[in-house]
């Protein structure tokens, strides 16, 4: 688990990395006017810019959580971020729907939740109840609301309650139907997701088109119908242990299900300050690789460009120290500082064979520039399709090697894979 600190430091990091990038870019063999341009066509990156001021403007998500007591709203709150957090109940938001609580970790806010306990019975007998949720919505701002029924038994008057909710907001809120506590389902003595036994997946699916059929018919249309499972198991029984030490609970068994999924669509389909937060306090890398895939869509293209000088082998030494530059920036994301030198080498390492397969490749790329001699312009767009590949998959690498944690020893296949991805690319670019 990373701690606070460690957190902060790499938002600290995100945040400056315009400053680092133009500390970077003074290592670049380029005149100033180049450079200037170069980092302008970064920072002027328009969904660079946005994930960076969500990150400074970021703010917990708030959830609506609809389902009966006992079907894991906590559970999966906890599972979401995968720490064991503190409920707080905060003041009450109206007799109407329940209450407001605040998930905490060390003292920090996480989550913002109403639980809308009893607004089943609300809604079927207040006519002003229909109000009041609106009221509620407009003052709350959810980002998502979360419906969870449990995955072995689904009560009609939950169905009633959504579908009830559904046509007072028409689902302008993303919302997300979930089957939840599968692992409940049979075999229920099977606990982790890796070993689910052919028998428990067919129920886990059809518990989930069971849900999705129930929906159908009563013309509701969530975001994301997910089977869920929430279980975890902790190094001590939370019941037992102060509150005020939940934040040293550990996971030592996790039975997690689809929660990646539900981050996924949670993720894509809230605010970005709500998103960001949520990465943060989830899965805080994938912000990195967010930012570090920006930096590699930008740095293909303009290696598409170098790539296109009319000159052969002019190029070769402002390419590799841009690919270089990459790969210290994606390293700068991830919590760690890299010389120019030993970016270089890592550039080096990444081509087939070492240094003589990246100087082939090298080679190959600016050779074909000699095309331009019998059939111009043939040439440089071979040439640049290859720039753009090559830079576009060390990027890759690098991600995987730094943000993902994947071994030295397998980056050549990651290198491999990332040019095959980007081929559709390189065929669109030539043949254009």
């Amino acid at each position: 688990m990373m701690k606070q600190s460690e957190i902060e430091n790499r938002l600290e990091r995100i945040t400056g990395i315009y400053n680092k990038l133009s500390e970077l870019m003074e290592l670049l063999p380029a005149p100033d006017n180049i450079k200037i341009k170069l980092i302008n066509l970064l920072v002027g990156d328009k969904d660079m810019e946005e994930l960076i001021e969500g990150i400074k403007k970021r703010r917990p998500p708030r959830f609506i959580l609809i389902g009966r007591t006992g079907v894991g709203k906590s559970s999966l709150i906890n599972a979401i971020c995968g720490k064991y957090l503190a409920e707080e109940s905060d003041v009450q938001v109206g007799t109407t729907f329940g209450e407001k609580y605040s998930y905490k970790f060390m003292g920090k806010t996480i989550f913002e939740v109403i639980d809308t306990r009893g607004i089943g019975e609300s809604l079927k007998t207040n006519r002003s109840a229909e109000e009041d949720l609106k009221d509620l919505v407009a003052n709350f701002s959810p980002d998502a609301i979360l419906f969870l029924v449990e995955g072995r038994a689904y009560v009609p008057e939950d169905i009633t309650v959504l579908k009830k909710t559904n046509d007072i907001l028409g689902f302008k809120i993303p919302a997300i139907a979930i089957s939840a506590q599968v692992d409940k389902l049979q075999e229920s003595r099977e606990k982790n997701p890796n070993n689910y036994s052919e028998r428990k997946k067919r129920n886990i699916e059809d518990a989930a088109y069971q849900l999705s059929k129930i929906l159908a018919e009563n013309d509701i249309t969530p975001l994301g119908i997910l089977p869920v499972s929430s279980y975890i198991e902790w190094n001590e029984d939370p019941t037992k242990v102060e509150k005020e030490s939940w934040n040293k609970l550990k996971i030592i068994f996790d039975g997690r299900y689809n929660i990646d999924k539900l981050l996924d669509l949670l993720e894509n389909n809230m605010s970005i300050k709500a998103g960001i937060f949520l990465m943060l306090y989830s899965r805080l890398d994938q912000v990195s690789r967010k930012i570090a895939n920006r930096f590699i869509k930008v740095f293909s293209g303009i290696s598409l460009a170098i790539a296109t000088t009319p000159i052969p082998f002019s190029d070769i030494i402002l390419l590799s120290s841009l690919q270089a530059i990459l790969i210290m920036l994606i390293a700068y994301l991830s919590g760690r500082d890299l010389s120019f030198g030993t970016a270089k080498e890592l550039l080096v390492s990444l081509g087939a064979g070492g240094a003589t397969g990246f100087g082939f490749r090298v080679l190959f790329q600016q050779g074909s520039k000699f095309a331009n001699l019998i059939f111009p312009g043939a040439g440089s767009a071979l040439s640049a399709a290859i720039a753009g590949g090559g830079t576009y998959a060390i990027g890759k690498a690098a991600i995987a090697y730094f943000i993902q944690g994947v071994s030295r020893d397998k980056l050549k296949d990651i290198v491999k894979s990332a040019q095959d991805e980007y081929k559709g690319t390189i065929d669109n670019f030539v043949f254009a």
